[in-house]
């Protein structure tokens, strides 16, 4: 999905509040021993729409980390909001110093959580949600090891690739890249440790990744 409808969006979040926001504030001390959500998926699936959703619907009980990553910023995207935008030399430095708790090179430029934000989000009583590639996710497996791992698929390839070329960021190299990466990371995604979903209606996906969750770490 490119976009939200404000109509849509204003009715599904209060909709919501009662079932996620009210619960959870109830819960606020439990959450700093349930485990983290790992989002996972191809590049232009939905990941960073979705968790931001979920993030702003659920205010006190989910909230995403801010990952690093070497390539460019778009246009809309806040540094240190959406991500913190480092070179490589920067990025290097921090695995030289042990300070990600995972890091993947994807489509060619390095992206990587670090420990730091998982810490930070503990302290504040909430989850942690890692928005995160297949390669991430797999390198977490024997690190996080009561994490969920939410895996989001497209409705099809042919859609994925409409929602990529619907950005207009992306040059047709890229555009293939991503798309051979994607069908690279549906088929690593067929292991038992994910959970699986299909994002066609960005309300109803969110509700599904908040019931899988509920009933994983329950």
């Amino acid at each position: 999905m490119t976009g939200i409808d404000l109509k849509d969006f204003i009715c599904y979040k209060y909709a919501r509040l009662t079932d996620i926001q009210t619960d959870g504030r109830k819960k606020l001390d439990q959450n700093k021993d349930k485990p983290e959500l790992l989002v996972v998926g191809p590049s232009g699936v939905g990941k960073g729409t979705l968790c931001t959703l979920m993030c702003s619907t659920a205010v006190g009980v989910y909230q995403l980390t801010v990952s690093h990553t070497t390539r460019k910023k778009r246009p809309e995207e806040i540094h240190g909001v959406h991500y913190v935008f480092v070179t490589q030399a920067e990025f290097q430095e921090r695995i030289d110093e042990g300070g990600y708790i995972e890091h993947a090179q994807v489509h060619g430029e390095m992206y990587g959580t670090p420990f730091s934000e998982i810490d930070r989000i503990r302290q504040l009583g909430r989850i942690p949600v890692l928005e995160i590639d297949t390669q991430g996710a797999l390198q977490l497996v024997d690190v996080l090891t009561k994490a969920v791992f939410v895996f989001i698929n497209p409705p099809s390839l042919d859609v994925l690739e409409e929602r990529l070329r619907g950005r207009g960021t992306e040059s047709e190299e890229k555009i293939v890249r991503r798309l051979a990466n994607a069908r690279a990371e549906i088929d690593m995604a067929q292991s038992s440790m994910f959970h699986h979903v299909t994002n066609g209606n960005i309300f109803q996906t969110v509700a599904e990744i908040d019931q899988i969750y509920r009933r994983a770490s329950a």
